[in-house]
């Protein structure tokens, strides 16, 4: 255990955990993709049996700084050669994705891990990368709040013992689209599609847990993750 912390005139114990962090990065040209992958099931292995609670994935496109694009598919591979410790996105990277597609891969990975996923988000920083995806870095911010804020509604929709649930989009006026659940509604600038989704079951009781990464000279510290548990 941990030191102890004070909070509301009680004192609490605190668990130290230690977990890894995988860039997969390539300054090598001479070495291959399959040997960095094989160093890396090699860590993640190592730190399980040294009784490492977590491994981590990065998530980065288009350059040898990190050799992953897809965090969430490193993670289901990793349930397969692992029997305890949970994986983790480091981060998803919001901004590039399409809610429709990630709130169904968030929820696959969570099945196909037996609720060892823990998801990772972040608005991301590189600019050559939302370049490729055609997206600006100007709007990164907004569109993770955004996007986070889809994830949070529509998790709670879809996780009601496994219903399907038909979302039903309405532009307005202002060129705002509105993407509602139920009674639940949600104004969107910058994701304007939507249909049905069954993706499952969740495994992790209480919801998944879920890392924010905050910047400063962003607000991401403030996001809403109240249905989510907060790892």
């Amino acid at each position: 255990y941990g030191p102890t912390i004070l909070e509301n005139s009680e004192i609490i114990p605190m668990t130290l955990t230690f977990g890894t962090f995988n860039l997969m990065q390539r300054r090598d040209p001479a070495r291959t993709g399959e040997t960095i992958y094989g160093e890396l099931v090699e860590q993640v292995r190592l730190a399980e049996s040294l009784g490492f609670s977590k491994a981590w994935i990065a998530e980065h496109h288009f350059n040898n700084y990190s050799l992953c694009p897809s965090p969430l598919l490193s993670c289901t591979y990793f349930a397969g050669l692992t029997k305890k410790i949970r994986l983790g996105t480091a981060v998803l990277v919001l901004p590039l994705y399409e809610p429709a597609r990630i709130v169904q891969e968030i929820a696959q990975a969570d099945v196909m891990t037996n609720g060892r996923l823990v998801v990772g988000i972040g608005a991301g920083y590189q600019d050559y990368e939302f370049v490729r995806f055609r997206v600006k870095l100007t709007e990164a911010t907004e569109r993770t709040l955004e996007l986070l804020d889809i994830i949070e509604h529509q998790k709670k929709e879809l996780t009601r013992l496994g219903v399907s649930v038909k979302l039903k989009t309405k532009l307005d006026a202002a060129g705002v689209t509105a993407i509602g659940a139920d009674e639940v509604i949600l104004a969107c600038r910058h994701f304007h599609r939507a249909g049905e989704r069954e993706p499952g079951q969740q495994v992790e009781e209480g919801g998944l847990p879920c890392t924010v990464r905050a910047d400063e000279s962003r607000d991401g510290a403030a996001l809403d993750l109240d249905m989510l548990h907060v790892d």
